[in-house]
């Protein structure tokens, strides 16, 4: 099966991060060699991913812009040798790449899940210029698609694949009576 590596901003408790965690959970129990690696050091969700057994390395990235953690990136890519890059989001989106962009380089798909009018006009400068090194977008809705395209990525390079929704827990307790309890 093929090395997958997941590229995320954090493994804070954010809806991103919950679904990466969803994700490596299936690909590992469908056979897949899953890594995770988070650029900063806020983690809360990391025991989460020790307990599956889903291999991540913190990288430490102090500033929007980390030289030292775009070395270590790179090394990390090199030394783990994924056959496939998956990025989260756009800081993920673009340090990905740069990782990436040299040599014999693995199959790299960038992830967008919002959008992000708040983001700096930097950001996506730099996510345009890194974008040829991707092979593929995805975005979870047409609408962040549309956005991230009016921001100056290529709309041929996208594919729509909606997130995916955990099955809810067994209860006891009756619709009717949650309802009523509401």
């Amino acid at each position: 099966m093929p090395r997958i590596l997941h590229i995320i901003d954090s493994l804070g408790r954010t809806g991103t991060a919950n679904q990466l965690l969803l994700l490596t959970r299936g690909l590992k129990r469908e056979g897949f060699d899953v890594h995770v690696c988070a650029l900063n050091q806020r983690a809360p969700l990391l025991p989460e991913f020790a307990t599956d057994e889903i291999p991540v390395t913190v990288i430490g990235r102090r500033w929007a812009l980390d030289p030292l953690a775009d070395w270590k990136l790179r090394q990390h890519v090199a030394r783990l040798q994924p056959d496939i890059v998956h990025t989260w989001d756009t800081v993920a989106g673009m340090f990905g790449p740069i990782a990436v962009r040299s040599g014999a380089r693995p199959s790299s798909r960038a992830g967008h899940s919002a959008v992000r009018p708040y983001q700096p006009v930097w950001d996506s400068f730099v996510e345009k210029r890194f974008a040829k090194h991707v092979d593929c977008f995805v975005a979870n809705s047409p609408v962040v698609r549309d956005w991230c395209v009016s921001r100056g990525l290529r709309a041929e390079k996208f594919a729509v694949i909606p997130p995916g929704v955990a099955p809810a827990p067994v209860s006891d307790v009756s619709r009717q009576e949650l309802l009523r309890e509401l």
